[in-house]
């Protein structure tokens, strides 16, 4: 493997499982040092170049003590990756209660912001002209409106807006952020984050007014797929303020 990222400390949020895991093993191989943060314990070992930290994203205190910890064992923060999330039931908008609202919103938006916050002195207290990096994982309901629920689907597009609003604002300072916008992943993100039954209603709703692009969807991408654009956006310093699809063309249509 090349050593893109040789010495480089990055943070990961979700990092036990599915797509944050992918990016976890990516970024080792490719030379970093990797905190991997989840609100679950990580199974891997500690090591010179991998740190679990248990954190609850939508805690801005877990967010700073968990930020301490990278800090006190690496000295810095070089990237920051935002993929911890999780999905609403597809509840309409009328009948969604506020703990699915909450929820969404405390993961899916503001635990990015509290991250970002977190780490930005760090980022700033760098020398030389690369600062930091964000990347921020959004979904395919960053864009659309129909491809979750009221409370996914608003998460995901504030999601787009901060970081649009990061790298513009970051832009001097040496920061870069970008979002990544996956389509249809094989992850366990669905069953894992859910804490009730899903809207059939909601669920219904959703599958017809996306039925023109589940019929001529070309497959399910694979987490390796995610981690693969998200290496590039850590590592492409001429790119800020992008929004990459990884769908497989699906919002093309």
């Amino acid at each position: 493997m090349s050593q893109q990222l040789l010495n480089k400390v990055a943070i990961v949020t979700g990092g036990s499982s599915g797509i944050g895991a992918s990016i976890v093993r990516l970024f080792l191989d490719h030379g970093a040092k990797v905190a991997s943060l989840d609100i679950r314990q990580s199974a891997e070992p500690d090591s010179d170049t991998l740190l679990s930290v248990t954190a609850n994203v939508a805690s801005d205190s877990e967010v700073r003590a968990a930020v301490a910890k990278v800090v006190e064992k690496w000295s810095t923060v070089d990237i920051l990756v935002n993929n911890a999330g999780v999905m609403d039931r597809a509840t309409v908008a009328g009948d969604v209660l506020n703990p699915e609202w909450e929820r969404c919103m405390g993961v899916n938006l503001n635990g990015p912001f509290y991250l970002i916050r977190a780490v930005m002195p760090h980022f700033q207290a760098h020398e030389g002209d690369a600062k930091g990096v964000i990347v921020n994982i959004g979904s395919t309901a960053s864009v659309r409106g129909a491809a979750a629920g009221p409370a996914y689907t608003a998460s995901k597009h504030g999601l787009l807006g901060l970081s649009r609003n990061v790298a513009w604002w970051y832009r001097h300072k040496g920061v870069r952020c970008n979002i990544v916008l996956p389509g249809g992943v094989e992850t366990n993100i669905a069953m894992n984050s859910l804490t009730g039954p899903v809207s059939q209603e909601g669920m219904m709703e959703a599958m017809q007014r996306m039925r023109p692009y589940i019929d001529t969807m070309p497959g399910m991408l694979k987490p390796r797929d995610i981690a693969n654009a998200v290496l590039f956006l850590a590592t492409a310093e001429g790119v800020n303020g992008a929004e990459i699809a990884v769908d497989k063309g699906w919002t093309t249509a």
